[in-house]
């Protein structure tokens, strides 16, 4: 198939490229968290995040009631769980993590992990701006989670 000059154009005007300098850096000890790319930065109804995670170390086993996440591994050795299954997934592996699955990660690797993984549509990276601009307690963070962003925790991961 051959696209014409002005299909090609077409498709130029509607990329969009963000420089790192547009990154919201929210670093911890457990890591650090970059929302890549926001809705109001890029047009879109997702957001793009960029996770490193230290061995050991991932979010509580969750399910989300309104969005979608795609991650793409980019170094280390993650085990997801999702739904009823678990798996180890390496640099270069996609996971699908479809809303009202339960699911969770953790590096089992020696050193940091990282993931780069959508959210659609949009609106979950504004709880994530939240949770480490503010830094609020666990209770907190579950409450508003579950009130305002239809995300609840359950606890740690099932039994490998």
């Amino acid at each position: 198939m051959r696209f014409g000059t002005a299909c090609l154009a077409a498709l130029a005007l509607a990329s969009i490229m963000l420089a790192s300098a547009h990154a919201h850096d929210y670093g911890n000890p457990s890591g650090s968290f970059i929302i890549k790319a926001t809705p109001a930065e890029t047009g879109l109804r997702a957001a793009v995040i960029e996770q490193a995670t230290m061995p050991g170390l991932g979010p509580p086993y969750h399910v989300h009631t309104r969005e979608d996440e795609i991650f793409y591994v980019i170094n280390g050795q993650v085990q997801f769980w999702r739904g009823g299954e678990t798996f180890v997934a390496g640099p270069g592996s996609v996971v699908m993590l479809p809303r009202r699955v339960p699911h969770t990660f953790r590096n089992v690797g020696d050193g940091p992990s990282t993931v780069m993984f959508s959210v659609t549509p949009d609106g979950l990276e504004k709880f994530f701006e939240w949770r480490n601009e503010d830094h609020p307690s666990q209770p907190e963070i579950e409450k508003v989670a579950r009130e305002k962003y239809g995300l609840d925790y359950l606890g740690p991961p099932p039994a490998e």
